[in-house]
């Protein structure tokens, strides 16, 4: 799993808390896992949007794999204001079993 750093110039405003996983199969179970168990999580720019079916295949060929890639892998986490630790740990420990069992 890895997590996004900012730079030491930027202050996050917290709305997401994406991960990147792996590859799309362990994002997929995590995120079923995580519903299974009433969290819910989004698959963050999933498909991308220049592949929806309104665009046709007039994006098809444009050199953005890199994009497409990374959407298949990104997961976005649960994240308010009033999120208790052991919120925070209950998430952490699902993601982890989920990860342990791939």
């Amino acid at each position: 799993i890895t997590v996004n750093k900012y730079a030491d110039n930027v202050d996050s405003n917290y709305s997401y808390y994406p991960i990147l996983l792996q590859d799309e199969e362990l994002r997929d179970k995590v995120y079923r896992t995580l519903m299974e168990n009433g969290i819910y999580s989004r698959k963050y720019f999933y498909p991308l949007t220049s592949d929806q079916m309104c665009f046709g295949d007039k994006y098809k060929n444009a050199n953005i794999d890199t994009a497409r890639q990374y959407s298949k892998r990104v997961l976005v986490l649960p994240l308010y204001p009033d999120m208790l630790e052991t919120d925070i740990s209950k998430v952490s420990k699902i993601i982890e079993d989920a990860c342990r069992t791939y």
